[in-house]
């Protein structure tokens, strides 16, 4: 599984999320054309040249603005996890603790 860093440069907004995120909204982009279509010499055929992809665009949800979602590198993934593990351990931990108290 892989995982995406949103950095909103301008309210400096860091985010981390999954393959799919559920909760952003996603800012619609079109494809960039590659050039004008040509005739093929050879076949007599009209061509068009290769579009080029454009990277997901998603909403900040601090201040609005769009931004880029960056594929983090292998290792930061698993440092995340980690991180993740760790908390989630506290938080149950803590609740435990509640639940002992209340009885």
């Amino acid at each position: 599984m892989s995982r995406f860093l949103l950095f909103c440069e301008p309210c400096g907004h860091k985010e981390f999320v999954f393959e799919e995120p559920e909760d952003l909204l996603e800012i619609k982009r079109v494809d960039v054309p590659g050039g004008n279509p040509y005739r093929d010499p050879e076949t007599k055929s009209i061509k068009e040249k290769n579009k080029t992809k454009q990277p997901k665009v998603f909403k900040c949800s601090k201040c609005g603005r769009g931004v880029i979602a960056k594929r983090l590198p292998e290792v930061y993934v698993k440092a995340q996890k980690e991180i993740d593990k760790r908390l989630k351990e506290e938080e149950d931990k803590k609740k435990q603790l509640l639940e002992e108290d209340e009885n």
